[in-house]
């Protein structure tokens, strides 16, 4: 730093585009200018550079600047060694790229003597914090320009025992240089108001913790928010006017024009406040009542126990009298600081003031995340505060959203005032842009900025924001914001707004529903905006049938969609014609065909970016119209009767057999106007599985108690058009049924577009009884059916001493319907009443379709072991096949045998007894499947000789039945549950054996059959059997026949229940 205390900062133009839109709208980052402090040296402790900050353009001049508050710096005009962090203003130039300390008060640490003892005092500049609070006028006017800086830490030390803070103010009335000439105001210095007793009156009154310009240029208002023990105050400092309705004896002369004069140092009260309110902590101005009558607006953020208050007040015509309160606002949430800071600005256009009061300590509900902050808009109507709205940044903990609070005008110059908000403790801080409408703030930011849209170094970003001044001369204000913890300013410029409009018009607007239609379609667009260029160009997108997945219209290229580019004059439309195709098919004659026009700006390189215009990313930036389909009615409304039936046709009225493919029909047909959009719900309790048509476009979807399928059906259904026909497979869920349903629902449901004649025609609901269809059949075979022995040479006796052979059953299931158990049981003869054994079982085999498989348990007799010693007689070993007690033998009843003849052995008879073969079969569910049971069996001749005829043999017979034991009772059964089979082997000697057929026998025999066929065929032709004229109608007649037996029958003798 020079000894003239002038420094080149460091100015950076910010080179980053904004991250997102979020970001960015028309304060444009990138072409930001960024001063530090100048300050080259490591200062002790951070000088707080932008802690406030200020625009100003002279007119006159054409140049601007920005004023920029550092409270903690040490001043270069000053030793630092005796003057310690008095604070410092500096102003930064915006084209020389410099920023110089301004001399605001050149004396030291002096006394000063008025002539009068009560108006004379000690400087102790020292922690004054010089430019903590600032305020600039806007414009030139009334002979002046003028600037407030104010040092609200500034003491009085004339006695040394109490260093009154009576705060101090400086006043520069024409356009800031180095050599301007600035006007020191302490007001709060009357050595008899300090205090009375122990009350402290003007002794902490911190003068200038606010500070604001009105919009008339000749008053000017501080906050003394430390005065009266705390309570607040504020004051008002006004050029001398000609008349005053102040007496004469409390007038004041005042030099010249150029100066202000403050009333007597009795400060004017309220009766609204008690001590430490902090009233005068922020203070604002505006036409909140009147557009041409000035208000004024104080916070006092510990008032009302600490919930805050803002008044709205006029100040008192006379010397010493109270304030005049005109309104009063209040904090809803204790310790949010309510007041902290105001704005003035008419947000909805209306033509007053309304006010901006931010609560930075503002918590929300969630206490555990403290000091997020708010703001809060108030309407002004007719003196009235309404409308009270919250609006918040990213609420983020400790952020105080609302620290900084002013308007920049109307930064896009769409009619409507807006708001500009710091909050320097998110993160590094951020600053956000509200947009005024005409129902006031809109309630998310348009725009935030954060330190990463510019370098990141910056720290405390938004602790002060400036009012908006246009220092570009484009047209629209700009910004500037302090980064106090790193020490920097910004100054944010805008870039002009423009606004894009745009038409289509279809020629004709309405088409035929049934014809392919050319239509002519023409689309504007127009360009508009304020200090916008005279010509810029806009990339369009044109999209047929937006919004409709199954385009309608096409350009003659086919594509729905074209793009272009236009170049458009300011206020001048820009019109080009389309010619679309309509196609036949156009679904829904109610959803007209949408033609959408959707816009943007071309970016312009050869243009400075802030001359640059950019759109409001929350303004339209599409046009649409229709075209609209007229339909084959005779009114707007199509009159329809539709007629819905619904059957199954490959099965019983109202049944659904369990496992089968139930095929539900739906046929819809129409005798009124044209149906269109119709569609067809079926709604089926969740035990449904439904298998849509491929023959239509249908959806399925399920909840907790119903599934539902969902069908377009043909489009439209018109009087003489075929019926539309549905198949849906419906199939029953089994794993998921209930026992004790017997009992499931089904609807149907036909809809479409149109007024219905008779409705009640196109909802079915179905009562579908649930049953069950399966069929048992069982087979069985011997693998010998005769079995030979030999007899003595005499024919008397036996010789075989025992025979083998194997009985194989087979149990087939036929028909739908899942099978969960079947009980197949094989009986066979093998003990005599009287105890003696005549058969063995020596093993059996179970065959099942892969993969599965099932077991069989016998009952009665023992397993047989085979001998090794000779396999063809019949050895007992150690385990003998006995019986196991009577009662697993199975006895029938009593058959007496004859003495002669063929004996017959099998369990019906009361002399035999049998063992039971026990094969439980579980979970049959495919119709192939078949089980299969093969048992060897080892017949004893020398037992059974003794009850035989040797010469006629006998007849061993098995038997097996199977039954179906998981049918529900309350489900109907379709099919048998029972079947009975039995395998008969042939014991006889072997003399009885049947002798074979010789083969020339055999041939003999066909040739004559084939020669009598010919014969009779010959007869026939003869007769004219094969020209009868009753031929075709036998046909008929047999069609009629088999036509009126359809729906399936059911052959009850099968059934056994």
């Amino acid at each position: 730093m020079d000894e003239g205390g002038r420094g080149m900062p460091t100015v950076l133009v910010g080179l980053l585009w904004a991250a997102s839109l979020t970001c960015c709208f028309n304060l444009e980052p990138q072409s930001a200018q960024i001063y530090n402090y100048p300050d080259t040296s490591s200062p002790e402790r951070e000088p707080y550079f932008g802690y406030a900050v200020a625009l100003q353009h002279d007119d006159k001049q054409d140049s601007s600047w920005v004023i920029v508050g550092a409270p903690r710096a040490n001043s270069s005009y000053h030793d630092k060694s005796v003057i310690i962090e008095p604070g410092a203003l500096f102003k930064c130039s915006l084209t020389s790229e410099t920023c110089d300390e301004l001399l605001v008060d050149q004396t030291g640490n002096d006394k000063y003597d008025s002539g009068r003892q009560t108006f004379h005092y000690h400087d102790l500049k020292n922690y004054g914090w010089l430019g903590g609070s600032l305020d600039s006028q806007l414009k030139y006017q009334s002979n002046r320009q003028a600037t407030c800086v104010c040092a609200p830490q500034w003491k009085d030390q004339l006695w040394t025992i109490n260093r009154h803070m009576n705060g101090a103010c400086y006043i520069a009335y024409d356009a800031l240089s180095n050599d301007t000439n600035f006007k020191k105001e302490v007001p709060l210095v009357n050595r008899k108001k300090q205090q009375r007793g122990d009350f402290e009156i003007y002794a902490y009154g911190q003068a200038g913790f606010s500070v604001h310009f009105p919009d008339d240029s000749t008053k000017l208002i501080i906050g003394l928010p430390g005065v009266n023990r705390w309570e607040g105050s504020v004051l008002l400092f006004e050029d001398e006017k000609e008349e005053t309705t102040i007496p004469t004896r409390k007038k004041r002369q005042a030099e010249n024009r150029n100066q202000m004069f403050l009333y007597d140092t009795e400060v004017a009260q309220s009766d609204e406040f008690d001590d430490s309110v902090l009233f005068g902590y922020s203070v604002t101005s505006g036409n909140f009542m009147d557009p041409n009558e000035t208000h004024y607006a104080a916070g006092a953020p510990r008032a009302g126990n600490s919930f805050g208050k803002v008044m709205i007040f006029e100040f008192p015509s006379y010397e010493g009298s109270e304030l005049v309160t005109k309104g009063m606002l209040e904090g809803d949430q204790i310790g949010e600081y309510f007041g902290a800071a105001l704005a003035a600005a008419d947000i909805n256009g209306d033509g007053l003031d309304d006010l901006i009061v931010s609560s930075p300590m503002y918590s929300g509900n969630n206490l555990e995340n403290p000091d997020r902050g708010r703001i809060q808009s108030f309407l002004s109507t007719q003196g009235n505060f309404v409308h009270r709205k919250s609006h918040h940044g990213t609420e983020v903990t400790g952020a105080r959203f609302g620290t900084s609070v002013a308007s920049p005008g109307d930064l896009n110059h769409d009619g409507f005032e807006d708001i500009v908000v710091g909050a320097p403790f998110e993160g590094t801080g951020a600053v956000y842009i509200f947009l005024g409408s005409q129902s006031g703030l809109k309630d998310r930011w348009s725009q935030r900025l954060s330190p990463e849209n510019f370098t990141p170094f910056l720290k405390g970003f938004g602790m002060s924001v400036s009012r908006g001044v246009d220092i570009d001369n484009n047209g629209y204000s700009d910004l500037a914001i302090g980064s106090f913890l790193s020490g920097h300013a910004v100054v944010v410029k805008s870039r002009p707004v423009a606004k894009l409009l745009g038409k289509v018009i279809p020629s004709p607007s309405s088409v035929q529903w049934e014809k392919n239609t050319t239509i002519n379609v023409k689309t504007c667009l127009h360009y508009t905006g304020h200090s916008v260029p005279q010509n810029l160009s806009v990339r369009a997108k044109f999209i047929l049938d937006y919004g409709n997945t199954m385009f309608r219209a096409v350009f003659d290229d086919k594509q729905s969609t074209h793009s272009f580019l236009e170049q458009l004059v300011i206020d001048n439309d820009k019109c080009r014609d389309h010619r679309v195709t309509v196609k036949e098919d156009k679904i829904n004659p109610d959803f007209p065909i949408s033609l959408r026009l959707e816009y943007e700006l071309e970016e312009d390189s050869a243009l400075e970016l802030t001359k640059r215009p950019v759109t409001d990313p929350a303004a339209r930036n599409y046009t649409m119209n229709s075209v609209f389909i007229v339909k084959d009615c005779n009114g707007k409304i199509c009159r329809v009767n539709m007629k819905t039936t619904a059957e199954f046709i490959n099965g019983i009225k109202d049944v659904v057999v369990i496992g089968k493919m139930n095929k539900l029909r739906v046929t819809v047909s129409n005798s009124g106007e044209a149906a269109y959009l119709p569609n067809m719900t079926l709604s089926a309790d969740r035990y449904f599985i439904l298998t849509p048509p491929v023959s239509h476009d249908c959806d399925i979807s399920t909840n907790d108690t119903k599934v539902l399928l969902q069908c377009q059906l043909s489009n439209p259904i018109k009087n003489n058009s075929s019926p539309d026909v549905l198949e849906v497979a419906v199939k029953v869920n089994e794993s998921q049924l209930m026992e004790s349903i017997s009992q499931l629902e089904l609807d149907v449901n036909v809809l479409g577009e149109g007024e219905e004649v008779e409705s009640d025609d196109n909802f079915i609901p179905m009562k579908l009884k649930l049953a069950t269809e399966a069929n048992l059949e069982l087979h069985g075979a011997s693998e010998e059916e005769q079995v030979p022995y030999k007899l003595s040479d005499n024919k008397k006796s036996i010789i075989t001493k025992n025979v083998k052979f194997n009985h194989t059953y087979v149990l087939i299931k036929k028909g739908p319907t899942p099978l969960h158990l079947i009980d197949l049981i094989l009986d066979i003869p093998v003990n005599f009443t009287y105890g003696l054994n005549f058969v063995k079982v020596y093993g059996w085999k179970e065959k099942y379709s892969d993969p599965y498989t099932f077991n069989c348990e016998l009952i009665g007799i023992k397993k047989a072991i085979r001998s090794s010693s000779n396999n063809s007689s019949m050895s007992y070993g150690g385990d003998v096949a006995v019986t196991t007690g009577n009662s697993d033998i199975h006895a029938a009843n009593s058959e007496k045998e004859s003495d002669g003849g063929v004996q017959y052995f099998n369990c019906s008879s009361n002399l035999i007894k049998c063992a039971r073969l026990y094969c439980p079969i579980h979970d049959w569910v495919l119709n192939t499947q078949s089980a299969k049971v093969s048992v060897e069996l080892d017949v004893d001749l020398s037992v059974l000789a003794k009850h035989i005829s040797v010469k006629d043999g006998t007849v061993f017979s098995s038997m097996a039945h199977a039954t179906i034991q998981s049918l529900k009772p309350q489900v109907v059964h379709f099919g048998n549950k029972t079947i009975t089979g039995v395998v008969v082997t042939y014991i006889q000697p072997d003399t009885l054996l049947s002798v074979g057929v010789p083969w020339w026998m055999i041939l003999l025999a066909v040739l004559g059959s084939l020669l009598l066929l010919g014969l009779v065929g010959y007869l026939l032709y003869k007769k004219g059997f094969f020209k009868r004229t009753e031929r075709e109608e036998m046909k008929a007649q047999r069609a009629r026949v088999e036509s009126s037996s359809q729906g399936g029958t059911v052959n009850t003798a099968e059934i056994e229940d």
